[in-house]
């Protein structure tokens, strides 16, 4: 965990220090985001990467109780677990809430399609209706 928690903050420094990757010691590779010359989110899993390192340091300065009750909103049972634990949590549960968010691009593109589609077969029914109701 103290690991995952270093790579995130590394990305943030390396970003604001002049887009380099941070300094590792040998041996050890840079995460792959932070090897990026100009440290701007480009891909979906650079976008979570950012996320998940925001929502670490927002917990970082919660109590216990607070994660338990945000663990309780998102339907988790939190109670006894140490702090880290409830971060580790956390970040699962949010993570995967992330991950299967309603509002994608594919389901935006289907439902326009279908408004689309809908509006073009009812202008062709309405249409078929007039003509036909002014024929007889």
């Amino acid at each position: 965990r103290s690991q995952k928690v270093k790579i995130y903050l590394d990305l943030a420094s390396s970003c604001v220090a002049g887009g380099g990757p941070a300094a590792q010691p040998p041996g050890q590779q840079a995460a792959p985001s932070a090897k990026r010359s100009n440290c701007d989110i480009t891909t979906k899993g650079d976008e979570l990467l950012e996320k998940r390192r925001q929502w670490v340091e927002q917990w970082s300065t919660w109590d216990n109780a607070r994660m338990v009750q945000e663990l309780r909103r998102l339907g988790v049972d939190g109670t006894g677990l140490s702090k880290a634990d409830l971060i580790d949590v956390l970040l699962q549960e949010k993570t995967d809430r992330y991950a299967r968010s309603g509002c994608t691009s594919g389901r935006m593109q289907a439902a326009g399609l279908a408004t689309a589609a809908l509006a073009i077969l009812g202008t062709f029914g309405g249409m078929a209706i007039a003509l036909t109701s002014k024929s007889g």
